[in-house]
């Protein structure tokens, strides 16, 4: 019985590092096919993308094929940079030749109204389901990036400030003044439940961060990221989380792609195609959990919210 148990970890790990090979081998394929490819006959897709996130993407990517990716872990691989990556390897794995051009910039909800109306075929990053289904009139909705039950958010806040508000918790959470963007719905929801009275909207990530550092807020919400200290590193300084305590957002997280696009249909049924793979392979929560969404540092922390989104 004890060896049976002493073995399991390593069943475990074999089946994850079979999981990676295989996809990394699918992988390599096309990304040496794709060398070989002239670009002039691939069809080309605009991708909007924040601007943050596109620094921290092209920071992570360097100049590395996309495709030829298989380790995340990396302190700029954040949720929404891995979804960019993802997305160009899943329809990548469906056999589909596109050619992805970046399109950065200051979005916010604008991008979500440019897919309605087939302005842009995709966005590079996922949106929680209920979000997806406000737009589903207007939009194909891929199956699950990120799973229910696996969306973990920790609370943030300064260096400086880390010590004295991890005091705060579990039971002075409310005492807390939290910062959060206008758009983002899960994030509001969550602070409402863990009872926070002072909850400041701004219109950015950056804007977040403005206030926070400027000592007019104390925490906000924010994935783990893949490095040891778990600490978030930003333009105005470094984030660091109150420890021992996460909160839960039980949703999933889709791509959407439009159905007033050209291509939409088409490239959403490769989308389709390479996620369903991914999935059976094991390779999207190996992916999230090298990049932290699924960290292992938190595993035994204890969950301050159960929000169903």
């Amino acid at each position: 019985m004890l060896g049976t148990l002493q073995m399991r970890p390593i069943l475990f790990a074999l089946l994850f590092a079979l999981a990676v090979l295989s996809i990394s081998i699918h992988f390599n394929t096309l990304a040496n096919t794709d060398k070989l490819e002239n670009e002039t006959t691939r069809l080309v897709i605009d991708l909007t993308i924040e601007q943050d996130v596109y620094r921290d993407y092209l920071r992570f990517v360097k100049h590395r094929n996309p495709l030829s990716i298989r380790n995340f872990k990396n302190e700029f691989a954040r949720r929404d940079v891995v979804d960019a990556v993802i997305l160009q390897q899943a329809i990548a794995l469906s056999g589909e030749k596109y050619h992805f051009r970046f399109s950065s910039g200051f979005y916010a909800n604008r991008r979500w109204v440019m897919l309605q109306q087939g302005l842009s075929a995709l966005a590079a990053d996922t949106v929680w389901h209920f979000q997806a289904k406000e737009m589903e009139e207007q939009v194909f909705i891929s199956s699950p990036v990120l799973d229910k039950n696996e969306n973990f958010a920790g609370l943030y806040t300064t260096e400086e400030k880390v010590a004295h508000l991890q005091r705060y918790l579990p039971h002075r959470v409310s005492e807390l003044k939290a910062v959060v963007a206008s758009d983002w719905q899960p994030d509001i929801v969550t602070l409402h439940e863990l009872g926070l009275k002072n909850i400041y909207m701004q219109s950015s990530w950056g804007a977040m961060l403005s206030h926070l550092f400027s000592q007019q807020s104390d925490i906000l919400l924010a994935p783990f990221p893949a490095n040891e200290s778990l600490a978030i590193r930003t333009p105005k300084g470094t984030l660091l989380p109150l420890t021992q305590f996460k909160v839960q957002l039980r949703g999933s997280r889709h791509f959407v792609v439009s159905k007033n696009h050209p291509q939409g249909e088409r490239i959403f049924n490769a989308l389709q195609t390479g996620l369903k793979s991914m999935r059976e392979q094991g390779y999207l929560q190996t992916v999230y959990q090298q990049a932290g969404g699924l960290n292992h540092q938190t595993k035994n922390w204890q969950v301050q919210g159960k929000i169903i989104l």
